[in-house]
């Protein structure tokens, strides 16, 4: 069994009105780390001021170095565990994914349908189940409704693995239940500092994600390993080359793990 626990980067930047980039991270753990994970998340929790690491209050974006140091920890501490993100740019949107984005519910579950595909992907190749856990948005993701979208697939797609990924095992839980969503949380925000400019500064921060580069999941899948496709997705997926040249970070990255193309 591997386990996931999805969060999503912040300012879902609908219509152009936000953000740029929306994206849904996955933060992975088979069943024989998830004892390490717990402990080290208690671990990272003991470290922040008062009760900012409770569970319900634990949030990247209110401290700084918790986040860096979370990372660091996670980077040089925590063992087996490895990540996937997919990322929307809101601006290149177009008359046929407008529908998608331009709604911010719609949007968030378009970008998590194609994550939760590469967290099937990720359990196939592993030839285990998988369970995910995705944290309650503001927009209110319906279990139900995101497990029948789920389940009807996205058109135009490979397919998820429904074998190792079964609808029913996808839950929109709480971080109070599922402590290891601030795990997701931070490197979520990680991806998020990467793609999407400081609003004053107007400059991203990928160093912050190059901490925990080595972990992303890249495959492999039918013998392939293939970053853009399963570990580090951009959507529309036919603008690869555009992306490529907005966030040169990822050709730096696809040299280090020897992934270009």
């Amino acid at each position: 069994m591997v386990f996931a626990f999805v969060d999503d980067t912040g300012d879902p930047g609908t219509g152009g009105s936000g953000s740029p980039w929306l994206g849904y991270v996955s933060f992975v753990v088979p069943s024989s780390g998830l004892g390490d994970a717990y402990v080290f998340r208690e671990k990272a929790a003991a470290r922040m001021p008062e009760t900012a690491g409770l569970p319900e209050n634990w949030h990247a974006e209110k401290n700084i170095d918790d986040f860096y140091g979370t990372l660091r920890l996670m980077a040089n501490e925590l063992d087996g565990w490895c990540w996937h993100a997919v990322l929307s740019n809101t601006a290149m949107s177009t008359s046929e994914t407008s529908r998608y984005i331009h709604r911010p519910a719609e949007h968030r579950y378009w970008v998590l349908l194609w994550l939760l595909e590469r967290i099937s992907w990720l359990a196939e190749s592993r030839n285990e189940q998988a369970e995910v856990f995705v944290e309650r948005s503001g927009d209110a993701l319906d279990e139900t409704e995101l497990r029948r979208r789920y389940e009807r697939g996205l058109p135009n797609g490979r397919g998820a693995s429904y074998h190792f990924l079964d609808p029913r095992r996808i839950h929109i839980s709480e971080p109070v239940h599922q402590p290891l969503l601030n795990l997701a949380d931070t490197i979520a925000y990680a991806v998020g500092k990467a793609v999407n400019p400081h609003k004053q500064r107007n400059e991203t921060f990928p160093e912050y994600l190059e901490m925990v580069w080595p972990n992303v999941w890249a495959g492999p899948i039918s013998g392939r390993c293939n970053l853009l496709d399963y570990g580090f997705r951009m959507l529309p997926w036919n603008s690869n080359n555009e992306h490529r040249q907005s966030l040169p970070f990822v050709e730096k990255w696809l040299g280090a793990l020897d992934l270009v193309r």
